[in-house]
């Protein structure tokens, strides 16, 4: 998915060489301030989580049944990290993206009691282009999600 020329300000370039990857942060904030809220951006973002859902099985009543889509993301305190790259013919494309969130958990201890954990960060979608896949992209998108969510490596 080539990125529209106007949401490429908006990554953050990370690496060098082969492993050159950007990233962008989108939230309910970003989505009001910036490109994002704007078509390319939403499209952008309701077509990597179409090919998510698809990529998963993901299906509703009326066909695909994305987890991602723009228009619940200016609604919600989620957010989604998207990762974009260069390929060999100079364009850039959408390589992944992450959406995480908190939601309640429900755990079931060894002696069958229920313990509710609220807040619990979550990965809610992810989602790495078949193209970009078993490159190590989706390990660079989720460390950069743990850094930017200040989440520690002993949580994984």
């Amino acid at each position: 998915m080539e990125l529209d020329p106007s949401l490429q300000p908006l990554f953050r370039s990370v690496g060098d060489g082969e492993d050159k990857y950007a990233f962008a942060l989108v939230d309910a904030e970003q989505m009001k301030r910036t490109a994002w809220g704007l078509p390319p951006g939403m499209a952008l973002i309701d077509r990597a989580g179409t090919r998510s859902a698809a990529a998963q099985g993901l299906k509703g009543p009326s066909g695909l049944a994305p987890v991602t889509k723009a228009s619940q993301l200016q609604a919600s305190p989620q957010r989604l990290y998207l990762m974009a790259a260069a390929t060999s013919s100079g364009l850039t494309v959408l390589v992944g993206l992450l959406k995480v969130g908190e939601k309640t958990l429900y755990h079931w201890g060894a002696r069958g009691e229920i313990h509710n954990l609220r807040d619990m960060p979550c990965v809610l979608d992810f989602y790495v282009h078949e193209d970009w896949q078993r490159r190590g992209a989706g390990l660079a998108l989720f460390s950069a999600m743990l850094a930017a969510e200040q989440i520690g490596r002993a949580l994984v």
